[in-house]
């Protein structure tokens, strides 16, 4: 019902008009009206599938959780998924729209992948913005909401100034709610990231970066703080299971940036 190009040059790139530096791709439509987008890109697999039960999927591994994006029969469109232990879902029914444009309730929906190697994810949903991203940067990026918040990760290592920078030029500040449940499930690619929380005012009464609140809970890593004086800014560190350790401020680290939304 719908016309497709197909683009697959001898350097396996793939374009609708979407480029990809690499990966297998399928798509094909048979007599049940099922749909099928395979495709390898990024170290993911990624399906895209719409069968004749109008249920249409995206399985795909990421940061360690499975996500799953589906319309079932009931013409409702869900995100169910992972996240601190709870599951939640985006469901937006009462049509069963699907374009490759991508068009669908009322919303914008965009799957790129550019010559830069950036897989990029952008939508519009309940009146909100989500956005997932890899950029040649190397700079893993997911805006989600969790916890009454919505969170970057930010895997382009920076120092604790310029980070306060960079989520400040997104509406973010940088740091982690004073919560124990905070998302450290999510972050499973090793490295030390950088949170809004230092004790550069007064050595060992640590203050949240931007509101200047003292902590009052603590996840102290084996034998940290380590006394030293020019350890003044704290990180999540995979060495010690995300545990919370004492760093230079000027240490180049990845970052988490946090903005409180008004509902969710």
């Amino acid at each position: 019902g719908g016309a497709y190009h197909i683009g697959l040059n001898d350097r396996a790139e793939f374009i609708i008009p979407y480029t990809c530096l690499g990966g297998a791709y399928r798509i094909g439509l048979n007599d049940q009206a099922v749909f099928m987008i395979l495709f390898i890109c990024l170290d993911g697999a990624y399906h895209i599938g719409l069968n004749d039960r109008a249920v249409f999927m995206i399985p795909y591994i990421c940061l360690g959780g499975a996500y799953q994006l589906g319309l079932n029969d009931r013409a409702v469109f869900m995100i169910p998924y992972i996240c601190l232990g709870g599951a939640y879902h985006i469901g937006l029914n009462d049509r069963a729209e699907f374009m490759i444009s991508y068009k669908c309730l009322g919303g914008a929906y965009c799957i790129g992948l550019n010559d830069r190697a950036e897989f990029m994810i952008s939508y519009i949903s309940l009146g909100g913005s989500y956005h997932i991203g890899l950029n040649d940067r190397a700079e893993f990026m997911i805006p989600y909401i969790c916890l009454g918040g919505s969170y970057h990760i930010g895997l382009n290592d920076r120092a604790e100034f310029m980070i306060s920078y960079i989520c400040l030029g997104g509406a973010y500040h940088i740091g982690l709610n004073d919560r124990a449940e905070f998302m450290i499930s999510y972050i499973c690619l090793g490295g030390a990231y950088h949170i809004g929380l230092n004790d550069r005012a007064v050595t060992n009464d640590y203050i949240w970066t931007g509101s200047w609140i003292s902590a009052t809970y603590f996840a102290w890593g084996d034998h940290e703080p380590v006394p030293n004086d020019d350890d003044h800014c704290i990180a999540l560190w995979h060495n010690k299971d995300y545990k919370w350790v004492d760093i230079s401020c000027s240490l180049k680290r990845g970052f988490i940036c946090e903005h409180y939304l008004d509902s969710y």
